[in-house]
């Protein structure tokens, strides 16, 4: 998600065929929100700015259901990847699937979201030299 756009996970809603169906307790949801943070802040690579990872009680038809939220802000140092035993890797969701990618994938985005401000620099430099190396070409042809 952090790879795409925001978006929240909710943790404690259980589901049948993609549809939420009940609220789920979650026991001891503070630790395990923290232990989420704990996981994402040491893993994800680069860090994702403003992340949150929250317990939440939630009061729902006189049942009380502690839940756990995620927001992942939109980020605009993506890729993000996940290091673990000493490799970082990049996953992608195609529909419903996800899997791991190359880092070419991302670099045509990259080169349109960050365009390298050199780039345009030595275009303008390689017109300046191919003006002046006509001129030049001109000079020398019209002095013979």
């Amino acid at each position: 998600m952090a790879n795409a756009a925001e978006g929240y996970i909710l943790i404690g809603v259980d589901e049948e065929n993609k549809i939420a169906q009940r609220f789920v307790d979650i026991p001891d949801a503070e630790s395990k929100a923290q232990s989420i943070y704990n996981i994402c802040h040491q893993h994800i690579v680069p860090r994702i700015a403003k992340l949150e990872v929250k317990p939440y009680t939630l009061r729902y038809l006189g049942n009380e259901f502690n839940l756990i939220i995620i927001h992942i802000p939109f980020s605009e140092i993506r890729p993000h990847g996940f290091a673990s035993n000493g490799t970082l890797n990049f996953v992608k969701r195609y529909g419903d699937t996800t899997r791991e990618f190359q880092m070419l994938e991302f670099i045509p985005e990259l080169l349109a979201r960050h365009p390298l401000p050199f780039i345009e620099d030595i275009s303008g430099r390689l017109d300046r030299i191919e003006s002046q190396t006509a001129d030049i070409l001109k000079e020398i042809g019209g002095n013979k």
